[in-house]
Order: C-alpha cells, then sequence, then structure tokens
C-alpha cells in the first residue's frame, strides 16, 4: 500500500455480517460461564502449589494438585471449541436456518421474520451468512 491508499475493508457479506462466521450471543453466555470456571479451576494449581510444597506432602500428591487443574482447564477449553463447532453444524445441517440469538430451528418459516423462540427479526441470507454459509446465487 502507497501514501494515501486506505487499507481494503473487511469483506463483508449481506447485510452488514462478517464474512467469517462468529460466535452467536447465546453460546458467548455459556463461554462466559466455562472460562470464568476454567480460570477458577487454573487458579487452584498455585494455591496447592504453596499449601503442599513443605515437604510434608508426598511428591505424587503435589504433582497431582497441580496437574488435575490443568487439565481440566484444558477440557473446559476444548469443550468450549466443541460447543461452538456443534452448533454450527446444526446451523449447516439446517441449511442456515437457525437463530443467532438463541439457536432455535427455524425450518418451516419463512425467509424473512422474527424468531418465535427470542423475538429477533432474521432474514436466511444474513442466517447463512452469519453461519459461515454464503452461498451465491446463480
Amino acid at each position: 500500500m502507497g501514501p494515501g491508499t486506505d487499507p481494503p475493508e473487511r469483506e463483508k457479506s449481506v447485510e452488514g455480517a462478517p464474512a467469517r462466521p462468529g460466535v452467536p450471543p447465546f453460546l458467548k453466555r455459556r463461554m462466559i460461564v466455562l472460562i470464568a470456571s476454567s480460570v477458577g479451576v487454573g487458579l487452584l494449581a498455585p494455591v496447592a502449589s504453596l499449601f503442599l510444597n513443605n515437604g510434608t506432602v508426598p511428591r505424587w500428591a503435589f504433582i497431582a494438585a497441580v496437574a488435575i487443574p490443568g487439565v481440566a482447564s484444558g477440557l473446559i477449553g476444548a469443550w468450549i471449541g466443541l460447543a461452538v463447532q456443534r452448533e454450527h453444524t446444526r446451523a449447516r445441517l439446517a441449511d442456515g436456518r437457525r437463530c443467532w440469538g438463541c439457536g432455535y430451528e427455524l425450518a418451516g418459516l419463512s425467509d424473512a421474520g422474527t424468531c418465535p423462540e427470542c423475538g429477533r427479526a432474521f432474514t436466511i441470507a444474513d442466517l447463512r451468512a452469519r453461519w459461515g454459509m454464503i452461498h451465491t446465487e446463480g
């Protein structure tokens, strides 16, 4: 890029939705809870090392007290990733007809309207773009 040229804008899809699939709001709430519990579990390792590293506890107990929270944090992170992947797969199987706000399956409804579950307005083209299923007509 030379001087005076603007950087290219990020590619946008239908109605301003991001071109890359994101994380729907109903999953963000779950992720916040899981991340908070992961951080809480992860904080157990330093606390355990403070109390168990005084030489009176067997070495295996000290290692377990440090390793178990670390493994649990990793499993929680994997769980978050799998939850996001599962919802995107469900949306693909439903041809993008899943509400972005609550995950309700919108099969059988018109191509534009409001979700009967949460009341969020939708168009099928916008939902497909949000779920990362951009189709070209032609």
